[in-house]
């Protein structure tokens, strides 16, 4: 994250002002805007920081809730009301086939009631990636008269979340701060990746094309020139245009 330092620089750095002419300072101009937008975004974040934790400190529990967080206990009433509908065949007191509604069958492996805190295992792969119990876990849980509450991963436990946000974030101001040039710490425009699949334009017409096309005439035909067709017709068409602009020249 940008230091309020390198904000008021690239704040700064963003204007023309001294530059040469306008050719030579537009990139500098162009790469000190990146900049800017970076640590105005990067500023923005540590704004929503304070006012979250802020009021992550006055939550307070919701009805019937006492172990988990208000997010973690909301979600987790929604997968036990889904669980409602499920057949469960246990194979032993760690292993199940679970059957819901909609005859869609999944496989769980309960860590023993020794241990609740284990990695288990459901098919869905929901278990893993969330280190809590789904749907499919809860049927089981239950099945065995268990409390979910233990299978539930210690990061998901409300005095976890009251000692998370229990100090708050000491506000800072950018304002009035002096600008000071440290090579240790450059700012540098972040990195653009190239996003998958075929860009939009899929080619770039030449100058002599465009100026072809463009032409009044050849305007009504601008529908049967984007359209795909074959290779031949299309450039029967540019040579109709061709001469279509020689004839109106002369």
């Amino acid at each position: 994250m940008l230091c309020a330092k390198q904000i008021v620089h690239g704040y700064s750095a963003a204007s023309p002002i001294g530059t040469s002419t306008y050719n030579d300072s537009r990139p500098i101009i162009k790469t000190y805007r990146v900049q800017t937008e970076a640590g105005f975004e990067c500023y923005c974040i540590y704004q929503w920081n304070i006012k979250t934790f802020y009021e992550r400190q006055r939550v307070q529990l919701v009805s019937g809730n006492t172990i988990l967080s208000n997010s973690a206990y909301q979600s987790y009433k929604h997968r036990e009301l889904s669980a409602r509908g499920f057949y469960v065949l246990p194979s032993s007191n760690t292993e199940f086939l679970v059957t819901t509604s909609r005859a869609a069958e999944f496989i769980i492996k309960l860590p023993p009631s020794e241990t609740p805190l284990a990695i288990g295992f459901c098919s869905c792969l929901k278990y893993q990636d969330y280190q809590a119990p789904c749907s499919h876990a809860i049927a089981c849980i239950q099945y065995l008269s268990l409390n979910p509450f233990d299978y539930f991963y210690p990061y998901y436990r409300w005095d976890v979340s009251l000692r998370t946000y229990s100090l708050p974030i000491t506000p800072v101001s950018i304002q009035g701060l002096l600008i000071v040039e440290d090579n240790s710490l450059p700012l540098l425009p972040p990195i653009k990746k190239p996003k998958r699949g075929r860009p939009k334009i899929s080619r770039i017409r030449s100058s002599h094309l465009s100026e072809i096309i463009d032409t009044p005439v050849s305007r009504k035909l601008s529908n049967v020139v984007e359209k795909p067709i074959k290779s031949q017709s299309f450039q029967l068409v540019l040579f109709s245009n061709y001469l279509v602009k020689i004839w109106l020249t002369y």
